[in-house]
Order: C-alpha cells, then sequence, then structure tokens
C-alpha cells in the first residue's frame, strides 16, 4: 500500500506529538513511521518528503526528536536513492551546524552521518 506525501505529514506529525507529550504515548512512533518509509513510500515521494522532514528541524527543540528527525531524514533518502537535496534543505542543513555543536555527542553524530551522506563538507 503505498502512502501519500500528505499521508506522510500526518504520520509524522503525530511520531513528533508522540514524543513531545507529557507522558510518551507510543515509544515506537518514529520506528513505525521509518518502517512505512521502507514499505509505503514510492521513491519520488520520499525525496519529497525529506524536505517536509527536514523543515520540521527548526520548530523543535527537543534532542531527541531533532535525532529522530535525522534518523528519517536518512531513511528517506535511502529509499529515493539519491543524495541530491533541494535547495532548501541544503540551506536549513547549513544553517542547523551551530545549533547540533551544542547538542550531545550521540546528536552529533547523526548531524555528522547525515552530512557525510549528502556529502556536506
Amino acid at each position: 500500500m503505498n502512502i501519500s506525501v500528505s499521508d506522510y505529514e500526518i504520520l509524522l506529525d503525530n511520531a513528533i506529538s508522540a514524543w513531545l507529550a507529557p507522558e510518551i504515548e507510543d515509544e515506537l512512533a518514529f520506528v513505525n513511521l521509518r518502517s512505512s518509509i521502507d514499505e509505503d513510500l514510492t521513491p519520488i515521494d520520499a525525496f519529497v518528503c525529506v524536505e517536509k522532514t527536514a523543515r520540521r528541524l527548526r520548530s523543535t527543540d527537543s534532542e531527541y526528536v531533532l535525532i529522530q528527525l535525522i534518523e528519517t531524514i536518512l531513511s528517506l533518502a535511502r529509499r529515493a536513492d539519491t543524495t541530491e537535496l533541494s535547495e532548501f534543505s541544503e540551506e536549513l542543513f547549513i544553517e542547523l551546524e551551530s545549533r547540533f555543536q551544542s547538542l550531545g555527542d550521540y546528536a552529533k553524530s547523526k548531524y555528522a552521518e547525515l552530512k557525510k551522506y549528502y556529502r556536506f563538507k
């Protein structure tokens, strides 16, 4: 079953909300989201969803959610089978560089993995 880009955005927002709730509603929300990427998103839609997911990086202060969003972007990129980024996404990742430097080691390592995948310097 394929899901649309708009369906993906709903799933993404639900996963973020589940983790930002006072009591975590679904510990596997992001795992389930990434599973649906592999099973239900076409490569073209996965490419479009990279930017949709990247935009969410600006709107959260939760280190855990930031890490999960990076992992989700990597899953989308692998599904899209490309290292190409939209101009917006590339600018956003460069903008976020300093933000990730102030986070913990694991967050920094995930951001470094993203940079390596997309061949940022």
